[in-house]
């Protein structure tokens, strides 16, 4: 199970198994506002910048996982 939150000022990754691949950050509108590389790690935390807007997207895709959660900031 892959739980994703918001504390600010970070997001927060958590896992119960080791999660390999990237993790996206996306906003309404599809663009991409931060990519970032994963291997072996459970618990991942992303520092949210000030400029990004209020609603974005986080996509983790590890392997043949997909997870989208969307997330208001």
């Amino acid at each position: 199970m892959v739980i994703i939150t918001y504390l600010k000022p970070n997001i927060v990754i958590q896992s119960d198994i080791l999660l390999s691949g990237s993790i996206n950050v996306i906003d309404d509108k599809k663009h991409l506002l931060l990519s970032k590389k994963i291997s072996n790690q459970s618990f991942v935390s992303i520092r949210v910048k000030p400029e990004w807007p209020k609603e974005i997207e986080v996509d983790i895709r590890s392997g043949q996982t997909t997870v989208n959660k969307e997330l208001n900031i």
